[in-house]
């Protein structure tokens, strides 16, 4: 093994490029070749540069422009070469002695015949017996450098590439969550622009692969080959403890002195191949004995099947008080106390069976019969076909008693309240207790190897103080102060410390000790008391300070501002000179009994300004007390609150007002109704709720704006208040919806009078403050008490049913509640439920009717149409479940899924092979106001693959005139998508000419009403040549819909319409007979 060569272990297939090869295709090879090296080489395969992960993290920290680079301008070069027949052992030391981890493997001629990394060597180095039970522990790296999630990958890169290390690992509380590898530079390192933008949680690999630090070397080794990865972290429990990686163990293994004896053993072997077996044997013999004497920890050899020891060296005849020939008497039962033989024993080697080897803390027991601690490290082996264990057992004695005093000090350090660092003699530090990061804002990693003036130096102390402070300490005295210091987030804080040399034996100091105490709340407590004095002459509030008799001693200006009376005027005299008599002797004596009970009273109070008048003051007494804790002051601190208690009654009034109308709200309208609900049921007597709602409020307020909507509801307010009889209750419920308590009311036609009156008021017109009169009206539902329910929620929800039978009748009317209304509600209810179900059950299918080009008489696109098939088979109308689906918001859903479905179906057909059509689909005005529909669309064709003219969306004419600027908004951003725009049912709608201009539109619509009479209407006719020759001159595409007939077709034929869509060609199909259509090429009939 130790005579391989590198070309027994290189590896021949080597990325190659040309020096002047673009970087970012090197990376994005790198990154899909899952390679950590690229190599330059010139046209006769001579390597001329070398460009590797580490390379692609210093890219990322100089913040260089990757697409700008070529590989000449960031490999390494000249590389590092080596021949072939390289001893593999020396060609390790070459690449560890140039902190290097690839060679390069050339021939005679210097051309590149492999590439040898660090795992090749790791794949071909031996893993001897003790090398092998070594832990985790020994070989990692413990003092690594880590991050918070919130770091930025620019920290990260930086980081690596200032200390030269492969990955930086991201913590939580010290807990390792992800981490950021040089593999993973490869490819941020092109698609990066900026890391300083970049959050490295969002470009960790997460979760971690991590190794307990008790875990042997080999299975780590095991771990990370099998994983195919470099490096494994190391963690205690589930704290973040270090890392180990492949050049960790290849650098442990080298440097074993067991491999060094058994190298020297393999080299003796060597020039020893010709001596006899018996003198080898010896030979191994006598260097496996002095081995076990060189090492300080108890080595036992025992025979597996029986725990009988087969060997032991004197170090563990010392540890357990045998002499050596007693030692090789005993069994492992005799002073173990973990283990006993039969199933116990046997349980043991079941392990060492399956695994190998075991590391186990446990007790051992002496011949006096004392027992102590020992760490117990064994392997498993085979000699001479017989098995056994060899144990090495170490005693723990001195390291748990210095572990147990070592915890007791660091308990005690880190729960000390004040900040202790400890620094080297060059004020370097090196341990700080979690009180220090709280004082100063940095976490124990970030002061470690940092100089407290580095890191909390205010800039407020001069360089004089601190050369002071440093020469007393470096004279070896202590030094004691105060300074002010910086938080790490930048704000200031007052600490008292005190710093202490320590000295070795011949006083030479070797660490300082500070221990420091925030001072910051007792300097503000001491600012505060100098603050006080001008605080009560600056303070709004007055301020009165009384003897105990009590005679006024000071006043504020305040106090003067307000009660009026000068300073002059009060001193000396009883505060009861501003008092108002409005409280009675009982107040007075109950407030003084509390005050000097308690110390302290508080409470609203009325007083007398200088000029009579009477106002609320809100005042707090606080006694001061002496050392005896009798009362020597009082303070009295008092505000007027006149405007408070005005605002109270304002907020009073708005509890059960409506701000703007200034009618009783919801809340107060339902308590009177209550009330009213009880006499009535109490005398029998019946009354009436209203439920009125404004007709065409909504387009006053878009065209006018709030400001004019809000005096419009207060105009109306008025003339429902002057229309009220005694003992009627009027509210507004919010928006333009209002309430109205009848009562008492004789019969039926009481209320029938009450609305009709109510009506006649609304439609007479409105004279707005902008010039402008406009028209609206009113829908009135009526409820009666008892007929119509017993409760105010029944009575209230009963109206409303009927004011919206009212305006389905036309509006401007009112409707009696009916029984009829509930069961109509519930039926409708029932079918918004279903049609929830159906949407989760996947009952809806898509059909799509053909449009064909009335020119070619081809098929040119298709309407895709939303069909619903219960699970029972039966088909529900469109016309029953799509204004269910308006209403109830379940469109939304419906269209959403529309538009994903026809995308997928255009995929489909598209892989079937068959000609490409537009496929349009209708939007709801709901989904085209969501504010996203762009987004939806686009993501839509993305996930499909679906070319954006390929999809059509159909709009119609009210949609887009209720809101016209916002739907210009939308439309744009939808034609940025790409896709196709309809204008649907066009004619039937009220669109300005002016919009219509603005409108982003591909084509019109023509709607099938006027289609229907093309033929035999002229006022049809006239209207379909309009919007044909409107389309044409606004070079709009024009598709005339729902044609059935042959003379429809003539028609439109004879005037130019550019395509057709109805029965006369083929009805609405599903997906599957559609496609039959276009595979057949049906083409429209022609017509002379």
């Amino acid at each position: 093994m130790h005579n391989l060569t590198l070309q027994a272990i290189l590896t021949p297939s080597v990325f190659c490029v040309p020096a002047d090869t673009p970087l970012p295709d090197v990376l994005a090879s790198m990154e899909s070749l899952h390679i950590s090296c690229a190599v330059a080489t010139d046209n006769t395969r001579r390597p001329l540069g070398i460009f590797t992960e580490q390379d692609a993290i210093r890219l990322m920290a100089d913040r260089k422009v990757v697409a700008e680079l070529r590989m000449s301008d960031v490999m390494s070069a000249p590389p590092l070469t080596a021949p072939a027949d390289l001893n593999f052992r020396d060609a390790y030391r070459l690449v560890s002695d140039r902190n290097l981890r690839h060679l390069i493997v050339v021939d005679d001629e210097s051309r590149i015949v492999g590439v040898v990394s660090e795992a090749d060597f790791l794949h071909h180095m031996g893993m001897e017996l003790l090398v092998e039970i070594k832990s985790v522990g020994s070989a990692m790296t413990r003092n690594i450098l880590s991050l918070g999630e919130d770091a930025s990958l620019a920290e990260a890169v930086d980081l690596m590439s200032g200390n030269r290390i492969s990955c930086i690992v991201v913590v939580r509380d010290n807990k390792p969550v992800g981490i950021l590898t040089e593999r993973d530079t490869v490819g941020l390192a092109r698609t990066v622009g900026d890391p300083a933008q970049v959050n490295i949680a969002h470009v960790m690999k997460t979760p971690v692969q991590t190794i307990d630090a008790a875990v042997p070397i080999q299975q780590a080794m095991i771990r990370m080959e099998a994983s195919g990865i470099r490096r494994l972290v190391v963690v205690e429990g589930d704290t973040l403890a270090g890392i180990v990686t492949r050049h960790d163990i290849v650098k442990n293994m080298q440097g074993r002195y067991l491999e060094f004896l058994h190298e020297t053993l393999d080299k003796q072997q060597i020039d020893l191949q010709q001596a006899q077996h018996q003198a080898e044997q010896a030979r191994q013999q006598l260097l496996y004995h002095n081995l076990m004497e060189q090492v300080n920890d108890g080595i036992i050899v025992l025979h597996a099947e029986s725990g009988r020891i087969a060997d032991c060296n004197e170090q563990a005849c010392r540890d357990l008080g045998y002499p050596r020939d007693q030692m090789l008497q005993l069994t492992i039962f005799d002073f173990t106390t973990r283990l006993a033989p039969g199933p116990i024993w046997q349980a043991e080697l079941e392990i060492f069976f399956r695994e190998g080897h075991r590391l186990v803390e446990s007790q051992h027991r002496r011949r006096d019969g004392s027992l102590f601690p020992v760490e117990i490290n064994a392997r498993l082996i085979e000699k001479n076909k017989e098995r056994y264990i060899v144990a090495v057992a170490r005693d723990m004695t001195e390291r748990k008693r210095a572990q147990t005093q070592l915890q007791l000090q660091d308990t005690a350090l880190n729960s000390s309240a004040n900040a202790i660092v400890i620094t080297d003699s060059d004020a370097v530090i090196q341990w700080a207790n979690p009180a220090f990061s709280e004082m100063t804002g940095y976490t124990t990693e970030e002061v470690i190897g940092k100089r407290p003036k580095d890191l909390v130096n205010s800039g407020v102390q001069t360089r004089d103080f601190y050369e002071a402070l440093w020469n007393t300490i470096q004279g070896g005295q202590v030094w004691r102060g105060e300074l002010v210091n910086k938080h790490k987030d930048g704000s200031f804080y007052t600490e008292e410390m005190t710093i202490t040399p320590v000295y070795t034996d011949h006083k030479r100091i070797t660490h300082f000790i500070a221990v420091k105490q925030n001072i910051s709340e007792r300097k503000k407590t001491e600012e505060q008391l100098r603050e006080a004095a001008a605080v009560m002459q600056s303070t709004h509030d007055g301020v009165i300070i009384t003897d105990t008799t009590p005679r006024i001693l000071a006043v504020n200006e305040a106090y003067t501002s307000i009660t009026g009376y000068t300073q002059d005027e009060v001193i000396g005299k009883d505060p009861g000179i501003i008092g108002s008599g409005r409280q009675g002797k009982s107040f007075y004596e109950s407030m003084w009994k509390i005050l000097q009970q308690d110390g302290f009273w508080q409470g609203e109070i009325w007083n007398r300004r200088k000029n009579g008048e009477i106002y609320p003051q809100w005042l707090s007494i606080s006694a001061v007390l002496d050392d005896r804790q009798q009362p020597v002051r009082y303070i009295g601190v008092f505000s007027d609150i006149s405007k408070l208690k005005e605002s109270q009654s304002q907020l009073e009034f708005l509890a059960h007002h409506d701000p703007l109308t200034r009618l009783f709200n919801r809340a107060a309208v339902e308590a009177r109704m209550e009330q009213e609900l009880e006499q009535a049921k109490r005398h029998q007597r019946a009354l009436c709720v209203l439920f009125i709602d404004l007709d065409r409020f909504k387009q006053v307020n878009d065209s006018f704006g709030h400001v004019i909507g809000d005096e419009l509801l207060c105009s109306v307010a008025d003339r429902l208040r002057v229309r009220l009889r005694e003992g009627d209750t009027l509210g507004r419920l919010g928006g333009d919806e209002f309430i109205l308590l009848a009562t008492p009311l004789r019969e039926k036609q009481d209320a029938a009078v009450i609305a009709r009156d109510i009506l006649s008021s609304l439609s007479e017109p409105f004279n707005l403050s902008t010039g402008h009169e406009v028209f609206i009206g009113g829908s009135i539902g009526i409820s009666l008490f008892p007929d119509n329910g017993s409760s105010v929620a029944e009575l209230t929800k009963n109206a409303d049913a009927a004011m919206y039978l009212a305006k389905e009748n036309g509006r401007n009317q009112f409707s009696f509640y009916t029984p009829e209304l509930n069961a109509d509600a519930r039926k409708k209810l029932e079918l918004e439920n279903d049609l929830r179900r159906a949407v989760l059950h996947d009952e809806l299918r898509l059909h799509y009717q053909p449009k064909v080009n009335i020119g070619t008489g081809s098929i040119s696109g298709a309407e895709a149409l939303v069909r619903w098939k219960k699970s029972d088979g039966s088909w529900v109308s469109p016309a029953r479940f799509i204004p269910v689906a308006e209403k109830s918001g379940v469109i939304l859903t419906i269209g959403n899924w529309v538009i994903e479905q026809a995308c997928l179906q255009i995929r489909n057909w598209q892989e079937e092979g068959l000609p490409e059509i537009c496929v349009a689909v209708n939007v709801s005005a709901r989904q085209f106001r969501s504010g996203h529909l762009d987004k939806l669309v686009k993501s839509a064709l993305d996930k499909f693959g679906v070319l954006p003219h390929q999809l059509e969306l159909e709009l119609t004419e009210s949609m887009l005139m209720n809101e016209p600027e916002r739907a210009i908004e939308t439309m744009n951003k939808l034609k940025k998508v790409g896709v196709k725009l309809s204008l649907d049912d066009f004619g039937t709608g009220y669109s300005n000419f002016g919009y219509l201009r603005r409108f982003p539109i591909d084509s019109l619509k023509i709607d099938q009403s006027f289609v229907r009479g093309v033929a035999s209407k002229p006022e049809d006719a006239m209207i379909v040549d309009s919007i044909i020759g409107l389309a044409q001159r606004m070079k709009l595409h024009v598709i005339a819909e729902g044609v059935e007939t042959a003379d429809q077709l003539h028609y439109l034929r004879a005037n130019h319409c550019d395509e057709l869509q109805g029965y006369y060609f083929s009805k609405a199909l599903p997906a599957a007979e559609f496609a039959e259509l276009l595979r057949g090429d049906k083409k429209l009939p022609l017509i002379d």
